[in-house]
């Protein structure tokens, strides 16, 4: 079966543009057109035993731009990239592909969207298994199950009740890595990524810095932020990804490890009580 139907749309938003991401019930090869020219209607007539009759109609689809999918291949969601694409603007587009490189006859029907301006969301991510190390910190209590990452993935901050902590440590010399759950459900570009730390210190100083972990390599942000008496947030933020230089993708997230570094005083505690990664994307 070479034909091919749109059964589901969605769109995400960010200032330039707009992604459209559509599902089709077979897998095939899209490219969409789009236009801010309102299409124009063409009626048709037939004759009938020699009485001329309306008879269907046709769009006229002018001035377009062709946008082929991000996927490879043939596959059941399609994503487009289409940019400019302004706040408050609207277009009209449709969709014609391939189903294994021969050109389908189907052609999907018009669609009109309105730009209705961009919404910087937030995908909150916590530990949810011990990344690739997780044994330089400590952890309290001592007692309890061995896996650090169960001390830090509180959605509530428990402050002292479970913790990491360095003891008589320079900065970088104690560190834990972190495994975070895939995405599921989101969708639009990533603007940047942020590391969130609740920290205190017990002395005279402390010092807290984050970790992330892909494609084999560990990056560390810089500099440390000095850690007070109190049970505070400690923010690290990535606008790129440190492995490749450019932006951010969904396949890197999913490929990502959380992690920190605490620092302290001779004889003084720096103590974790919580990590989690934000994702802030456009929708």
């Amino acid at each position: 079966m070479n034909n091919f139907a749109v059964i589901e749309i969605a769109y995400a938003h960010w200032p330039a543009g707009i992604l459209i991401r559509i599902l089709t019930n077979n897998p095939c090869h899209l490219t969409c057109y789009h236009t801010d020219k309102t299409p124009l209607k063409h009626p048709l007539s037939r004759t009938i035993r020699g009485l001329t009759v309306p008879w269907g109609v046709y769009y006229c689809f002018v001035a377009y731009t062709a946008v082929e999918q991000t996927e490879p291949g043939d596959t059941l969601y399609h994503t487009f990239k289409i940019t400019p694409w302004v706040e408050c603007q609207t277009r009209w587009f449709t969709f014609q592909g391939t189903v294994g490189a021969v050109m389908s006859p189907s052609t999907g029907p018009i669609f009109k969207h309105h730009h209705p301006g961009a919404i910087l969301d937030t995908l909150i991510l916590r530990p949810n298994a011990p990344g690739d190390i997780e044994q330089y910190l400590a952890q309290y209590p001592a007692n309890g199950p061995t896996d650090h990452w169960n001390k830090v993935d509180d959605i509530t901050p428990d402050e002292a009740a479970t913790y990491v902590y360095a003891y008589n440590s320079n900065i970088d010399a104690y560190w834990d890595l972190y495994n975070i759950p895939n995405h599921t459900t989101e969708f639009g570009l990533i603007a940047f990524v942020e590391v969130t730390l609740r920290c205190q210190r017990q002395g005279a100083s402390g010092r807290v810095k984050a970790y992330l972990k892909i494609s084999g390599t560990k990056y560390r942000a810089s500099p440390y932020q000095n850690v007070t008496l109190n049970w505070t947030n400690y923010s690290f933020e990535w606008d790129t990804n440190p492995n490749t230089g450019i932006a951010w993708t969904w396949a890197n997230i999913d490929a990502l490890q959380v992690g920190l570094s605490l620092g302290t005083a001779a004889f003084k505690l720096c103590r974790c009580t919580q990590v989690y990664l934000e994702v802030k994307h456009w929708r």
